[in-house]
């Protein structure tokens, strides 16, 4: 009985370990477009010398990148498109597309000036919904139709209104606070 439980400990501790790593290795492989056999072969054509070589490579590396396309099989967006779906979603978890780190992406296509971290950390907008739950907790929603609720029983000295600036930012362990009118701040949860 004692080997049948070490061996059910053993094969558990295994796949806790392998469920604990692949988030992490996901991540890496998510934020690294290093390993793109599609945009490397293109970008590879623009080393040939010879100016039709040179074109047949472009023409047939596009192709393939447009099958990928049309097939699903790739996904082409830019950073713009990424931040604003992340403002759309801040507050759910998991993000819902994370941006590359740039320090991994080409770097013909980097700024040096800009911010190696484009996650979005905190977002401020007006209140355009603001009531009260029958416990007394602020519900506050915005124009893009995210609404948020108090879960702390903190006081908000001057109420919130239609109008009134709102910052969401994180916290630790993957809560939210906000400050409404630059008060103190409580704690909020995105319900919608």
């Amino acid at each position: 009985m004692k080997s049948f439980l070490s061996k059910k400990m053993g094969m558990f501790l295994c796949l806790s370990m392998a469920i604990t790593l692949l988030p992490a290795k996901a991540a890496k492989n998510q934020n690294s477009f290093k390993d793109s056999v599609l945009f490397d072969k293109l970008l590879a054509c623009r080393s040939l010398n010879d100016d039709i070589s040179r074109l047949h490579c472009f023409d047939e590396n596009i192709k393939a990148l447009d099958d990928a396309n049309t097939h699903h099989d790739i996904l082409v967006v830019d950073r713009e498109a990424i931040v604003a779906r992340q403002k759309q979603s801040f507050g759910f978890a998991p993000p819902v597309l994370a941006l590359p780190k740039k320090e991994n992406a080409y770097s013909h296509s980097i700024k040096k000036d800009q911010a190696a971290d484009d996650v979005i950390h905190e977002i401020t907008d007006k209140a355009s919904f603001v009531s009260q739950d029958s416990e007394g907790h602020w519900i506050i929603g915005f124009s893009n139709g995210a609404r948020w609720r108090q879960i702390d029983d903190q006081t908000v000295p001057n109420e919130p209104h239609v109008g009134s600036v709102v910052r969401l930012r994180k916290a630790a362990l993957g809560s939210f606070v906000a400050n409404i009118d630059k008060q103190s701040a409580i704690k909020m949860r995105r319900i919608q």
